[in-house]
């Protein structure tokens, strides 16, 4: 056990602590979890993310005070369009959102060179949870996309089994004498079929997805960076993004829009628009990498 990285560690912990609250039939109320997610991303997920601009500097990206301008001015663009084309067409957006972070997630397990795998992987970890959930993630989807999200969880439903088969497949054959990362896989999409939506997605997200490219980002540039200057990044970037938190909630409860489906459009429109601009990063220093 001592030779597992720490977020398998915590992410063993958590899926045990679920289960066991599961398992003894403990009622988790939908604005409690909410609120736990929040948290969660805020403390993880928010600051993997704002290591972003290091990254991109690191790519070559942008260099220079004029560069760095330009670079928070386009990440900040992009996220408002994704905001943008979330209001306009929330269920198109739903579904990208779905597509891009199958990818994202399964990044975790496989490298962009096993397309299929990683593809197979990542719509069977998000599609699971729709199996023995069904009602729960419709209604998820229905306070992010409206009528829409309905066929989404149906579409879901359909591939979910395929994506499993194929996932597992050619997670086996692609490693064949690593045992770690297939029973870790093995156990998030377990975990995915059988834990409540919202508690498998705050386990997974923030105990296992966003702890490992935090502290994977952070050793990369650990030997470029001073700590002092990865830890100023992660506060002010951090900040900032619970600072347009902060007012796009305000705003929607100015709107008067109930507490649930006003935390369930702040935590996953905000993780949309977050996500695609950060994941353009990562490809874009993944590729430059690998030149």
């Amino acid at each position: 056990m001592t030779r597992l990285p720490p977020e398998t560690l915590l992410f063993t912990t958590a899926v045990i602590l679920a289960g066991v609250f599961v398992a003894a039939s403990v009622d988790l109320p939908v604005l409690p979890l909410l609120i736990a997610l929040l948290i969660g991303v805020s403390l993880f997920g928010l600051p993997h993310g704002a290591l972003d601009p290091l990254i991109a500097q690191r790519a070559e990206l942008w260099t220079g005070p004029l560069g760095f301008i330009a670079f928070n001015a386009a990440y900040i663009a992009i996220a408002a369009l994704t905001v943008a084309i979330w209001l306009l067409v929330p269920a198109i957006a739903l579904a990208g959102f779905l597509l891009i972070s199958a990818w994202h997630f399964a990044g975790d397990w496989f490298d962009r060179e096993a397309v299929v795998a990683r593809l197979a992987t990542g719509l069977a970890l998000l599609s699971l949870p729709t199996l023995l959930h069904g009602a729960a993630v419709t209604e998820i989807y229905r306070a992010l996309a409206g009528p829409g999200g309905t066929q989404l969880v149906l579409a879901q439903q359909l591939i979910a089994g395929p994506a499993v088969l194929a996932s597992i497949t050619l997670s086996i054959i692609a490693r064949p004498i690593e045992w770690r990362p297939v029973v870790e896989m093995g156990v998030a999409l377990l975990v995915a079929l059988l834990l409540p939506p919202l508690v498998f997605f705050l386990v997974y997200f923030c105990t296992l997805h966003s702890p490992r490219h935090l502290w994977e980002h952070m050793k990369s540039l650990s030997t470029a960076v001073t700590p002092s200057r990865l830890a100023l990044y992660m506060a002010a970037y951090t900040a900032g993004a619970l600072a347009l938190v902060g007012s796009g909630f305000l705003a929607l409860r100015t709107f008067e829009t109930p507490l649930d489906e006003a935390l369930h459009r702040l935590i996953f429109v905000g993780l949309a628009a977050l996500t695609v601009p950060h994941m353009l990063v990562l490809e874009y220093a993944e590729g430059h990498d690998h030149e």
